[in-house]
């Protein structure tokens, strides 16, 4: 279980993960650009339909990544009641 939470943790920082990527990646368009980081440059170049675009894909897959671990977790606690 301590897998499952783990990768659960680090799939939420790698979508959210903002001010170290754009240090570290440069930034670079279509080249080391994270989705966060696209949708602040989109919004800031007013392309707000893009922006709001990208951030409901990063709100989709957040919400993915809870009912995948909600499935494990239930999965987990049927093996646990069986044994």
């Amino acid at each position: 279980m301590g897998i499952t939470y783990g990768v659960i943790l680090t799939n939420a920082r790698a979508m959210g993960e903002f001010g170290a990527v754009s240090v570290v990646s440069g930034n670079i368009a279509k080249k080391t650009q994270t989705l966060p980081l696209f949708v602040e440059d989109a919004y800031k170049q007013y392309a707000t339909q893009a922006a709001f675009s990208a951030a409901v894909v990063l709100g989709l897959l957040a919400v993915v990544t809870l009912v995948l671990k909600e499935i494990l977790e239930r999965k987990t606690r049927i093996k646990e009641v069986e044994e």
